[in-house]
């Protein structure tokens, strides 16, 4: 309902470990195509993942369809707190 009448730009999915990550992410765009990676997005998905206790330390290592991505999300507290500001750095990894 908070959603009707609005486009989406795209979905991000957070699931369970795969390999040697914390959590995995699966990205749809609109048009249902699905790109490897989004920087933007694995940012998100650290901080979700560091919110909700998917990682035990400020290291988040996130399974994508482009490899394993290192997010670092320092200073995160306890308790999910979207007004909250934090710094969340994501390596992507050298482009090609």
């Amino acid at each position: 309902p908070a959603l009707e009448g609005r486009a989406l730009d795209g979905l991000l999915l957070v699931g369970g470990p795969r390999d040697m990550a914390d959590c995995s992410m699966t990205i749809y765009n609109a048009d249902g195509s699905r790109p490897e990676a989004c920087g933007n997005g694995l940012r998100c998905i650290g901080r979700y993942a560091r919110e909700h206790h998917l990682a035990p330390t400020e290291l988040v290592r996130v399974e994508t369809d482009a490899g394993v991505r290192n997010v670092r999300v320092p200073e995160c507290g306890e308790e999910p707190d979207p007004e909250r500001e934090l710094m969340v750095i994501a390596s992507m990894g050298r482009p090609d």
